[in-house]
């Protein structure tokens, strides 16, 4: 299917016409097209498929086998053997018989996943990052106002009852003025593998649909679905993949709503010898005033043969809040601790399926103003990883270079960095300040969402993909 946007447009607008942001009548089954069949998608599947009169009718991936594979996900949750399986995600968007498109696909499609949907009149929940750049996420806000759609992006902690509770109390003041966050994402992850020749596609997979806006290049790694995270060129590494559900908490609790006026970003990827090129390990700090953020993110065994990543003040992923009167810890718990270090407080909650039911609630009332993570708070969490990741590209390996930028952090900057190299020594990795890549400080102003100073141009250039495959371009929404 060779739809250019002109022609999908011209297909759409009659829907577009007829399905402007009416609500859902209370007995009206919401209708959802499954894009993206993965790992994710096999997990939003049973969170869509119980909430009640909402109806998976179509599951798309460019890889038929998983797109057959998760419609029977569908027919064995529900009884009902009608969900239709799609390669291109195009025909789900394009049909009368879709009310809302639940995306969670590789993140160099998100975008264009959900403008595509917004303009075909469809509402849409995004998985996050929301996009694979920023300048991506800036069209999606746009679209979905121009459009007058309701979009959720899927942190979905932000649904979670305790976590609500939490940042009332933090920003009430209860525990004092906030003084740092922290956001920790410690995942134990193995090599991708190093091929020395590509790897063929295999021929359920339609790969001109799997790369959509990306380059159609060869794959020297050892599987095609999930690790794309760590390739620059479809994904954006484990700050944007797991660490932006913390560093969107982090920035709840601050009372944050713009991104950071700076930001900088050592890190590298070591130890493995693989395909991969994103960061395994990374400490990035966002100027944020009067409370900064400091994020850890380490894909790394805490030691030789070990399994697992180490932990960091009992948390291997989650946020931290250090106030002038205590400290609260989350994730899919709460934990607060008083001044001395002891716990005072502790609650737990894993309710992912309340996010999709309040993305269903907004679609059915017809009002936005009932999500709890609209694209504008999407925006920012995925936004600051995509920050992060600048400062990374544009950084640059030496032990002169990392000197000079860790005795110009701040002191818990520095103990964070320290925290790195020293897991790093406990892995064995000699001279690992060699090898660590140092970006540099960028500044940022938050209204215009433009980097300023001396490399603005070279930051600002990162903000947007250089180049678009035909016919998969995000076009500027205007």
């Amino acid at each position: 299917m060779n739809t250019t946007r002109r022609q999908f447009l011209a297909a759409t607008a009659a829907t577009l016409l007829s399905s402007t942001s009416r609500a859902a009548g209370p007995n009206d089954a919401i209708r959802i097209g499954l894009v993206g069949a993965g790992w994710r998608g096999g997990q939003l599947i049973p969170q869509f498929a119980k909430i009640p009169d909402v109806r998976i009718v179509s599951v798309c991936d460019p890889d038929s086998s998983r797109a057959a594979e998760k419609a029977k996900q569908v027919a064995d949750l529900t009884g009902v053997d009608s969900a239709k399986v799609e390669t291109d995600l195009r025909r789900v968007i394009e049909s009368d018989s879709v009310d809302a498109v639940v995306s969670a696909t590789p993140n160099h499609w998100h975008a264009l996943a959900a403008i595509w949907a917004c303009e075909a009149g469809k509402h849409v929940y995004a998985e996050k990052p929301l996009a694979y750049r920023l300048w991506e996420s800036q069209q999606m806000v746009r679209a979905a106002r121009k459009y007058d759609r309701i979009v959720q992006c899927g942190t979905h902690r932000r649904s979670f009852p305790i976590i609500r509770s939490i940042m009332e109390r933090i920003r009430a003041g209860e525990f004092g003025r906030p003084i740092r966050a922290r956001v920790v994402t410690r995942k134990f992850r193995e090599s991708i593998g190093k091929r020395s020749e590509p790897m063929p596609i295999p021929p359920e997979v339609d790969y001109n649909l799997w790369a959509g806006p990306a380059p159609m290049s060869p794959i020297y790694r050892n599987e095609l679905h999930y690790d794309w995270h760590w390739m620059w060129e479809t994904g954006n590494g484990e700050l944007a993949n797991n660490g932006c559900h913390m560093l969107d908490l982090a920035c709840w609790a601050l009372g944050q709503e713009k991104l950071a006026p700076a930001v900088a970003a050592v890190g590298g990827r070591l130890y493995w010898n693989d395909a991969g090129e994103t960061p395994n390990t990374l400490v990035a700090y966002y100027d944020f005033q009067p409370a900064p953020i400091i994020a850890e993110v380490h894909n790394l065994a805490e030691k030789p043969g070990a399994r697992k990543a180490g932990e960091y003040q009992g948390l291997q992923h989650g946020f931290i809040v250090e106030c002038e009167n205590g400290t609260i810890l989350g994730a899919n718990h709460v934990e607060v601790r008083d001044r001395d270090g002891k716990t005072v407080e502790k609650q737990t909650e894993k309710e992912g399926k309340l996010h999709p039911a309040n993305f269903i609630d907004a679609v059915r009332s017809g009002s936005r103003e009932k999500l709890t993570c609209p694209v504008e708070v999407g925006h920012i969490s995925g936004g600051l990883a995509l920050q992060g990741n600048v400062s990374y590209h544009l950084g640059a390996t030496g032990v002169d270079r990392f000197d000079r930028a860790y005795n110009e952090a701040t002191s818990e900057t520095k103990s964070t960095i320290d925290r790195m190299l020293g897991h790093l020594d406990d892995l064995g990795i000699d001279s690992a300040k060699s090898q660590l890549t140092v970006g540099p400080t960028l500044t940022f102003d938050a209204d215009s969402e433009q980097f300023t100073g001396a490399r603005a141009e070279d930051a600002n250039r990162l903000l947007r993909r250089a180049s678009y495959r035909k016919p998969f371009v995000v076009e500027e929404v205007s």
